[in-house]
């Protein structure tokens, strides 16, 4: 509107001049009124723009969003929808955390780092959470070399392309800027399509309605549990030890993906493993018992811990019963240390 951006002291004035030279306008105290009632309006805006808050709080997390953090949470076309609710305040990232040092908050979708050496508006930078998890995983992905439909469009940068419905809620939430680009073609995990990006991965639900069946997977959320929950500060070493850098102890951590899952989906189960100074333990060995509400227990070998001490394994839902699974975790390393955890989650309708 014309209103918005202009000048309250010259619209008085011309109004005072439009209010002289109309007089043919029997009732000049109404037109009078017309023009306080304007400048009214327009002081009323000026004063809403100049009380915006520069911070939010979400009662449905009970965490707050404030500064640049929350300036850009809300450039986003969908806030709520890719990025989800704040699950912790601002905080200075401990050393244990991949990004040690840095000022972040974590999403249910996403993480923001601020980057102090940046110009003002490029300072918030929202973490590669995407590239992560996919290395994480340590999923294999077949990578293309040319487009090879038109329902496609293919990504030079990470040679890889994404179609149909990913590309559209792709186009319509941001894009590249939003995502960053697609490090995996379309694959099915735990029997779902997913397609991982450099800052989310999108995922397929052919069970709800027409338009919303594209939805992110929560990577805040789940790096969260990885390191800046499950994982405490490192505690320091003892530099005159000899033993400082042997690994005298584990500490084992396990949770599952979902606490709730479907009679007809899967389940991830994550286990981490380090050792008496919290420091990553690789190639230790990894056995599950599972035992179904009322069922007889069942036996699973899981890969050895890759270097960040983290392996991960998928879990056929359909032949268990309806309840609570209690996963018991076994790890051994060298055949002289062991140490068990346990977890749990429930399959429901």
């Amino acid at each position: 509107m014309f209103f918005q951006n202009s000048n309250p002291k010259g619209i008085v004035q011309l109004g005072i001049i439009v209010y002289n030279r109309v007089m043919n306008i029997r009732n000049r105290s109404f037109f009078l009124v017309i023009i306080l009632a304007v400048v009214s309006l327009i002081s009323f805006r000026v004063s809403a723009a100049q009380s915006v808050p520069d911070s939010l709080y979400f009662p449905e997390t009970g965490f707050t969003v404030q500064g640049e953090f929350l300036e850009k949470y809300q450039s986003a076309v969908n806030p709520l929808l890719l990025y989800g609710y704040p699950i912790t305040d601002a905080f200075v990232a401990p050393d244990s955390s991949p990004a040690a040092g840095l000022l972040i908050q974590y999403f249910q979708r996403a993480r923001f780092e601020y980057h102090t050496e940046s110009s003002p508006g490029d300072r918030v930078v929202v973490s590669s959470l995407g590239i992560y998890l996919y290395d994480l995983e340590q999923l294999d992905s077949k990578t293309i070399t040319a487009a090879s439909h038109p329902a496609c469009r293919y990504f030079a940068a990470t040679q890889h392309q994404t179609c149909y419905a990913f590309l559209k809620f792709f186009d319509a939430n941001g894009g590249v800027d939003q995502f960053g680009n697609p490090i995996s073609e379309i694959i099915t995990l735990n029997g779902q399509l997913v397609q991982y990006f450099e800052k989310a991965r999108f995922e397929w639900h052919p069970e709800r309605a027409s338009g919303k069946r594209v939805t992110l997977t929560n990577l805040g959320q789940i790096y969260f549990n990885f390191y800046e929950k499950a994982l405490p500060p490192f505690e320091p070493g003892n530099t005159g030890d000899n033993l400082v850098n042997d690994i005298l102890d584990l500490k084992v951590r396990s949770f599952a993906k979902s606490a709730v899952v479907p009679t007809d989906g899967a389940q991830t189960i994550f286990v981490i493993v380090t050792d008496q100074k919290n420091r990553p333990v690789n190639s230790a060995q990894v056995t599950l018992t599972l035992t179904p509400a009322g069922g007889q227990p069942r036996y699973l070998a899981m890969p050895v811990t890759n270097p960040k001490g983290v392996t991960s394994v998928a879990i056929p839902i359909k032949d268990l019963p309806i309840g609570i699974v209690e996963v018991q975790v076994s790890v051994n390393y060298s055949s002289t240390l062991q140490k068990e955890t346990v977890t749990s989650f429930r399959i429901w309708y």
